[in-house]
């Protein structure tokens, strides 16, 4: 396939429009294997140069076709590991990014969604990140001490609105559950959120983050962790008539966000492994965790309209 795409990329005819439609065609599986058997070239130091330029080739042919958020993300990460051709690499990334329109980008989607999007921020903070309390999960535990530098998060979830300013392919449209532009996108992959994020010069929050934004640190404990209280900040099945609903119409918590517990879960950017929180145990405190270096599923942290309420926390 690269060796096809290169050959389609230098051809003397006009080849866009059937390029388009091969594409179009392929699966995102496919296709998505094909960055990342690309990525594999680089490891190959005897051969870099050469790698480096079929992989150029292959890139600069299929990532301005593409729609699939998966296949974007790969190809961002392959493009940041080329070393030698780092300036054709990032004349790319900007083709297709367009990483400069960025905060313009996002200052539309602020003046724009119907649901008061808009950023707060979290000061730093220190707060017990996990849960040991009998009757939880084995994945919430062991609890750590975590310390979180200042960041901004978004005040609620991004919802069906911010779909016309995002050019790629995103989540479930038209889906009954979240009829509105006022209600929350669902059916989003990891990598949609993430390449919706950067889209408009953003990012997901690790784990950490999110953790300590929902439990405002650990202020918050006494409202969150009680089943009577949930109700007035969350979406759940108690409550939510397995729908979703328009954000930020319950309480939000002290850091000003909403629907950190219901309505829908949370992207975030961390790989998920079963040993991560005893290992950070292990170190005693820890600063800003990025998560497991590597793994096979994504960490998706609060809970949704079709929940009860222990699922929640």
């Amino acid at each position: 396939p690269a060796l096809a795409l290169r050959a389609a990329a230098e051809s003397a005819f006009q080849l866009q429009r059937r390029l388009q439609q091969l594409l179009s065609r392929m699966p995102t599986g496919e296709a998505a294997a094909l960055v990342r058997d690309l990525g594999l070239l680089l490891l190959d130091r005897n051969a870099r140069g050469s790698n480096e330029r079929l992989v150029l080739d292959t890139l600069e042919v299929l990532l301005p076709q593409a729609r699939s958020c998966e296949v974007l993300w790969e190809g961002l990460s392959v493009l940041l590991r080329v070393g030698d051709r780092e300036e054709e690499a990032r004349a790319l990334l900007m083709r297709v990014f367009s990483f400069d329109e960025a905060s313009m980008r996002l200052e539309r989607l602020l003046a724009s969604d119907v649901s008061s999007f808009h950023f707060v921020p979290i000061p730093a903070g220190q707060f017990r990140m996990g849960n040991d309390s009998e009757g939880r999960s084995v994945d919430e535990g062991p609890s750590h001490v975590v310390r979180v530098s200042a960041f901004e998060m978004s005040s609620t979830t991004a919802t069906n609105a911010a779909r016309r300013l995002f050019p790629f392919e995103l989540g479930s449209e038209d889906d009954p559950r979240s009829p509105t532009d006022a209600h929350p996108m669902i059916g989003v992959t990891w990598y949609e959120a993430m390449v919706f994020a950067v889209w408009f010069g953003c990012r997901l929050p690790t784990e950490g983050e999110w953790e300590y934004a929902c439990r405002a640190g650990e202020r918050d404990d006494s409202q969150l962790f009680d089943e009577i209280q949930i109700p007035e900040y969350a979406w759940f099945a108690g409550n939510a008539e397995n729908l979703t609903h328009p954000v930020a119409e319950l309480r939000a918590n002290t850091f000003e966000l909403y629907d950190m517990l219901g309505n829908v879960r949370e992207w975030c950017w961390d790989w998920f492994s079963n040993q991560y929180y005893a290992e950070c145990a292990q170190e005693g405190v820890v600063t800003d965790p990025l998560g497991p270096g590597t793994g096979s599923q994504k960490v998706l942290r609060g809970g949704c309209f079709d929940w009860n309420p222990a699922n929640l926390v």
